[in-house]
């Protein structure tokens, strides 16, 4: 069940299981008749924590998921970390539309992300992108 193994996958990943989880994510999307979206953004999330800038920024790409929040944060981080200049529109798409990510990024991304070594990339990726982030 192609499903089931990227969901999973994507559930390890987002708790440190990066390898495990990504292979599974990429197996999923291998079979998966027609990805969503849901795919190609963990798949750019595994990328970006690879320290590939180039595959992540190619995965987030052919993400087709406009209206998740989920999607423009972990753009914005991409971008961010990669110095592209798409980053702007992100970081003016979660200002307008995911306020919550100014309010408390750190929380925001906690939630999802289980290690606190995660949490502190993605984070430091979203200040070079210029979202505001608290320190706890």
């Amino acid at each position: 069940d192609s499903e089931l193994m990227g969901e999973y996958g994507f559930r390890l990943a987002l708790h440190g299981e990066w390898d495990d989880g990504c292979a599974l994510m990429s197996r999923a999307y291998e079979r998966s008749p027609g990805p969503a979206g849901y795919y190609e953004s963990g798949l750019a999330l595994c990328a970006y924590q690879r320290g590939d800038m180039t595959e992540a920024t190619m995965w987030i790409r052919k993400s087709p998921l406009p209206n998740n929040p989920q999607y423009h944060a972990i753009a914005a981080a991409i971008y961010g970390e990669s110095g592209d200049p798409a980053v702007a529109a992100e970081v003016a798409w979660l200002r307008d539309h995911a306020p919550q990510y100014f309010d408390n990024a750190r929380a925001e991304i906690a939630y999802r992300i289980g290690r606190k070594e995660d949490v502190d990339r993605m984070v430091a990726s979203l200040k070079k992108a210029g979202v505001p982030v608290s320190e706890p």
